[in-house]
């Protein structure tokens, strides 16, 4: 008789394996592209937006770009999440393409426009 095989979850040193098993079978460069380049381009898109006297100080601001990403995340989750998306996403690469970059440049570049402007009112 055969024993099964365990789940072993795709493990690089740099991801803790708690993350791992939060995001099976995501990359490690899938994550920080996930949680980290959408709000670098929020932080960026608002620093132009509103002058600064002094240039930020991006390895402070690491957890800031982080939770910007998250909110991102949070609030993309069901386009991400949706399964006859993602099966249309699969077999179409240049729709996936195009998704991937509306969801991780286009609309964080669109919310310090928001912010400045539910701020103004």
């Amino acid at each position: 008789m055969v024993s099964p095989m365990p789940v072993i979850y795709n493990v690089s040193p740099v991801m803790p394996m708690d993350l791992a098993k939060a995001f099976p079978g995501v990359d490690t460069i899938q994550l920080l592209a996930y949680f980290f380049i959408p709000g670098f381009v929020s932080i960026k898109v608002y620093d132009l937006l509103v002058p600064r006297s002094q240039y930020r100080d991006f390895s402070k601001d690491f957890y800031e770009a982080f939770g910007y990403s998250f909110m991102n995340f949070l609030v993309m989750y069901a386009i991400i999440s949706n399964e006859w998306l993602n099966t249309q996403m699969g077999s179409n690469v240049i729709l996936s393409s195009i998704l991937i970059a509306i969801l991780l440049l286009c609309l964080p570049a669109l919310w310090p426009f928001a912010y400045l402007g539910l701020a103004a009112k």
